[in-house]
């Protein structure tokens, strides 16, 4: 008679008592929470302490609603009024995957402008990262991957700095 091993039973025993893998950290679908990227730490030195908070928003892929509209809309403002500020929206794409953009008003020459920092790095296909645009203009328009809420689109803009994937 063969002999048979103890060690599937150990695992089954250690998984049993709370020893099994780690909960999963980062951001999912459900809670797209991702840190601020180095670009957007570089932004907000560039815009000084005096920046007006706009807050976050956040949207996991189950969540219904338009949760960042109170954020664009102080954004929006601050763009208006030439006021600096910054404002974050996360949120899951339609395939779960997580997105962090940042909005930030600043002033050049008197006049305001909108940067904005698109984080997809923690996109798990595809060699995406950090983009950052300025643009001066901006106006309302239908968010691209949550139909019926409105966004801030931002126009004539231009690339500023592209930062690879995190990892």
């Amino acid at each position: 008679m063969a002999k048979r091993s103890a060690f599937p039973w150990l695992l089954v025993g250690l998984w049993a008592c709370g020893g099994g893998p780690p909960p999963k950290t980062g951001p999912t679908a459900a809670d797209p929470r991702m840190p601020p990227s180095d670009t957007v730490a570089r932004v907000r030195q560039r815009l000084g302490d005096s920046a007006q908070s706009c807050g976050e928003a956040i949207q996991g892929i189950d969540h219904d609603g338009c949760r960042a509209q109170p954020v664009l809309d102080c954004v929006h403002a601050a763009f208006q009024a030439h006021r600096p500020a910054q404002g974050t929206f996360m949120y899951a794409t339609a395939e779960g995957d997580p997105v962090r953009v940042d909005y930030f008003v600043v002033l050049s020459g008197g006049r305001a402008r909108l940067v904005v920092v698109s984080d997809r790095s923690a996109d798990p296909v595809g060699d995406k990262g950090v983009d950052e645009h300025e643009c001066s203009e901006v106006r309302w328009g239908e968010h691209a991957e949550r139909p019926g809420c409105q966004t801030l689109l931002p126009e004539r803009c231009s690339l500023r700095s592209r930062a690879p994937r995190r990892h």
